[in-house]
């Protein structure tokens, strides 16, 4: 198996870099960041002894997989109830994504699509 991990980085302000904080709260912590874009990336691999690949992509970002986007989306007030926190714990699982790829001539090339500050962990394995 071959594990890759990948993350959009976004880089933080210069405003927020010398320390200046009065437009973050704890409702809103992308503010801190300059701009937030997706990004494209590209996995090529070379060599592989097989002919068929299946791709695990399990990836948190702030739809899927986040606490703190889930706990913002459930209104940003104080978890303190077993249920809130049950349901909360249901909304932070990261997401997945599966499929299956042809290798040819021993290579494999992926591309996907990172949300800002997604970090995305791709799980290849040889089918066959």
């Amino acid at each position: 198996m071959i594990v890759i991990l990948l993350y959009n980085y976004e880089h933080y302000s210069k405003l927020f870099a010398t320390g200046f904080r009065s437009n973050q709260n704890s409702t809103d912590r992308y503010t801190a960041f300059e701009e937030m874009s997706t990004a494209q990336f590209t996995v090529r691999l070379t060599e592989l002894p097989y002919q068929k690949a299946l791709i695990k992509e399990r990836f948190v970002n702030q739809a899927a997989g986040s606490s703190y986007d889930a706990w913002a989306r459930m209104g940003s007030l104080p978890v303190e109830s077993e249920d809130d926190m049950e349901i909360l714990m249901q909304q932070s699982v990261p997401g997945l994504y599966l499929h299956q790829e042809t290798v040819e001539n021993g290579e494999l090339t992926l591309h996907t699509r990172m949300a800002p500050l997604e970090i995305r962990l791709l799980e290849i394995e040889p089918i066959g």
